[in-house]
């Protein structure tokens, strides 16, 4: 501790001197009491209420994300059935223009998206889309990026049209 001085009283009587922990110190004081914790036997932390660990440690427990299966079947939860979209979200055709792509939906609509900013992804699931009718679905915060369903690898190939 560092003795920053004393503080004299009215009377003229000084009182004890004014101290502040350095930051070694409380450091110090932190880990000892970490690697107490850590070297007591289980039974004294089971005694002591303390939550005991079950096994090993996964990544995603350690930083607090979801395990990667439970992941993906919270945002399969998410999804709307593809099967019953409207025609804004139904794909006819995706053109690609140099580095942007166009979408033209069944009602109508065209809309260019920059290569980054479109996603293409699988839906094999009762809830995916219809063989041959792919779906588009916006995403990202500002609207500027979308995410479009097929049902089979086999048709990515064969809705996107190279424009030059």
């Amino acid at each position: 501790m560092k003795i920053l001085g004393t503080k004299p009283h009215a009377d003229g009587r000084t009182s004890r001197p004014m101290t502040s922990p350095s930051r070694r110190s409380a450091l110090l004081v932190t880990f000892a009491g970490m690697v107490g914790a850590a070297a007591q036997p289980r039974e004294v932390r089971a005694e002591s209420g303390a939550p005991e660990a079950q096994g090993p440690v996964s990544e995603s427990q350690r930083n607090g994300t979801k395990p990667e299966a439970d992941r993906r079947a919270t945002l399969a939860a998410d999804l709307p059935n593809l099967k019953a979209v409207g025609p804004q979200s139904q794909v006819l055709a995706i053109h690609q223009h140099a580095s942007a792509l166009e979408i033209v939906t069944a009602d109508g609509h065209a809309r260019m998206f920059q290569e980054t900013d479109l996603r293409f992804k699988l839906d094999t699931s009762d809830r995916g889309p219809s063989p041959g009718r792919p779906v588009i679905l916006a995403g990202g915060m500002m609207g500027d990026r979308a995410t479009v369903f097929f049902a089979s690898p086999a048709e990515i190939g064969l809705v996107i049209k190279n424009q030059g």
